[in-house]
């Protein structure tokens, strides 16, 4: 089996882990706010989240480079799993309280600030360079296509078992994953070992790079505004809003949620088919505005109209 065809096992097995991991995150919410009835709440479920994974990920480029890729995959992810199978078992006994779950996307949030870059590099060892477009294309578009499906079923799912059967579901997709990665996958591994004074040196020497390369550097400073300002508003209050303003009602958030990966599948699909074009800034740009969940965001009707709309009797 060809490198390209590896991956998109991996893509296709890694995609069904990322739904299983998607939908825990959505009924995380929906149980927090039913349990505590708090928009705070659920807001700092995302701080708990988002900082171990900023602070992390400041560090663990070094780390990354100096072990091997599928290892460092293979222990991230479990970590996750093992996460998320103590709130399963917090849930059955009924001992689940909030104070588990903001622990639960720490650890969550740290595991991913290992799993994304080392994922990140496999991918580059294991595909042609003229396939990355193709490969970013096909990335957008499993995630947007997650976005889209991931609060349906998570509404299912949560009507019909709880939070528990979700759970599950995430530990089921997981052990595919892993399987397949650990039996099937290979990834060619090229590791750096420096030696390194401190892991802040690791960091100077990114600057230096940096300071010669301006084009990159400007690259980053945009991608990172762009994501700051994303993660300081509409999803850091979005579901908590969502919820407060529908009366608490899943449907409702399940399908704005759902409206959001609408503008990321069709750029996903514009990006996977098109042919590799030597001038990749104008194209990742486009691609980044038209997967921008802002933008269907905007489209949306107010989630007090949706809920009217849902609720009112035949």
């Amino acid at each position: 089996m060809g490198n390209f065809k590896r991956y998109i096992v991996l893509w296709v097995s890694q995609s069904i882990s990322q739904l299983g991991s998607s939908m825990t995150a959505f009924a995380l919410i929906l149980w927090t706010y039913g349990q505590t009835n708090s928009a705070l709440s659920v807001s700092i479920m995302s701080f708990c989240n988002y900082v171990p994974y900023i602070l992390i990920s400041i560090l663990v480029g070094a780390f990354i480079d100096s072990h091997r890729k599928k290892a460092v995959m293979l222990v991230a992810d479990s970590i996750a799993a093992l996460a998320s199978l103590l709130i399963l078992a917090f849930s059955m006994t009924g001992t689940l309280a909030a104070g588990h779950i903001y622990i639960f996307n720490a650890i969550v949030g740290a595991t991913t600030a290992f799993q994304q870059p080392a994922s990140s590099l496999a991918i580059a060892k294991m595909v042609p360079k003229n396939k990355l477009t193709n490969i970013s294309g096909m990335n957008s578009f499993s995630n947007n296509l997650i976005v889209v499906f991931s609060p349906m079923l998570a509404t299912v799912l949560f009507s019909a078992g709880g939070l528990p059967l979700i759970l599950l579901f995430d530990l089921l997709s997981f052990s595919v994953s892993f399987c397949v990665l650990l039996f099937f996958i290979h990834i060619p591994e090229q590791i750096i070992k420096e030696k390194l004074t401190s892991p802040f040196a690791g960091i100077m020497v990114g600057f230096h790079f940096l300071k010669n390369k301006t084009g990159i550097l400007y690259i980053m400073l945009t991608m990172a505004a762009i994501n700051f300002f994303s993660r300081l508003t509409y999803e850091n209050v979005l579901s908590p809003m969502i919820l407060s303003r529908s009366s608490g009602n899943n449907v409702v958030l399940g399908i704005v949620n759902a409206c959001m990966g609408i503008g990321g599948i069709t750029g996903g699909l514009l990006v996977s088919v098109k042919k590799e074009s030597r001038d990749t800034v104008p194209v990742s740009s486009l691609k980044s505005f038209i997967s921008s969940p802002q933008i269907p965001l905007l489209l949306q009707p107010s989630p007090s109209i949706l809920h009217r709309f849902l609720t009112r009797r035949r």
